[in-house]
């Protein structure tokens, strides 16, 4: 003990480690790594859950928006865009899902996880009851729907995850993700006292609009970690830009006006902050992070120019 007092911090905690490493059973070794792979086996699943919401953003432009009905007023026309949900919705699976490696899940994220298997039932239900059970476009989408609630329900992890990453420093950032899940949730409350009674295309609407505005608005408020909020940031910039756009596009002046307000006060957050040392500001430092990232990649010499000279 006294060798360990006279080491460093960093160092002690390094030996002791070891030393419990060592001291652990063959079997404990092994149900701990079975624990961090399906921790890991869910990251991956809820990665290929973003892409099949990206999928499902072609299946509703190509296929399901022509015959489905509109919801909701004009207020809400473009910033709950399904489009723009699904897209943002996204994103913030894909981010949620790189945050937390080797198991380092917040308390939330299980409960989370499993959750899924609701809004993809309902979405499966929607479209089974608009189209019935047929061999056609719309009957594999039903398919994959009910597929996927399956994975998402069975593929949650149901062992004690290890120590969450830090949590947020940001305040403000974590207060502005905070009223957002809020005003999301109110939005689909306000489309969901709006469908019309016994309409197999306004529940399909609002299926796949708001099942996903739900799961995105919900993470947003159970977000803790740093890494969690930016990935919750990140989320609300792409969904204020895309209902930006579309709000423009529909000539719906007061939603442009909420998302454009929404857009620039999260980018403010990236602005470099306090002005004396910029760097405390965590989103300021992982735009820098990435940008550096990027630039690194572009300035690297390529094969067949690099040594044109020789």
């Amino acid at each position: 003990h006294f060798e360990l007092r006279a080491m460093p911090r960093k160092a002690a905690q390094k030996v002791q480690a070891a030393t419990s490493a060592a001291s652990k059973s063959d079997d404990e070794i092994l149900r701990e790594r079975r624990i961090v792979e399906s921790f890991e086996t869910a990251d991956s699943i809820l990665t290929v859950l973003a892409w099949s919401l990206l999928g499902m953003f072609l299946a509703w432009v190509l296929n399901l928006e022509a015959a489905t009905p509109e919801l909701g007023p004009s207020l809400h026309a473009g910033i709950t865009d399904t489009k723009v949900c699904l897209v943002a919705c996204a994103q913030f699976s894909a981010g949620i899902a790189s945050c937390s490696p080797k198991g380092t899940w917040s308390s939330w994220r299980q409960t989370w996880h499993a959750a899924w298997s609701i809004p993809l039932s309902m979405v499966g239900a929607s479209i089974f009851w608009r189209t019935g059970l047929a061999a056609n476009f719309d009957g594999m989408l039903t398919a994959g729907c009910c597929l996927g609630a399956l994975v998402m329900l069975l593929s949650t992890p149901h062992g004690t995850p290890a120590k969450p990453g830090r949590g947020s420093t940001a305040v403000l950032g974590r207060a502005m993700i905070i009223v957002d899940g809020l005003m999301g949730i109110i939005l689909g409350i306000a489309l969901l006292v709006r469908i019309p009674a016994f309409s197999a295309g306004a529940v399909l609407a609002f299926a796949i609009t708001c099942g996903p505005l739900f799961m995105t608005c919900t993470g947003l408020l159970l977000c803790t970690s740093q890494t969690e909020v930016q990935a919750a940031v990140r989320c609300v910039l792409t969904h204020s830009f895309g209902a930006t756009i579309q709000c423009w596009w529909i000539a719906d002046n007061t939603g442009l006006v909420i998302a454009m307000a929404t857009f620039l006060m999260h980018a403010a957050l990236y602005l470099p902050l306090p002005w004396k040392d910029p760097d405390e500001n965590p989103f300021h430092a992982s735009l820098r992070k990435t940008l550096r990232k990027w630039a690194a990649i572009f300035n690297q010499p390529v094969d067949g120019f690099s040594h044109e000279n020789e």
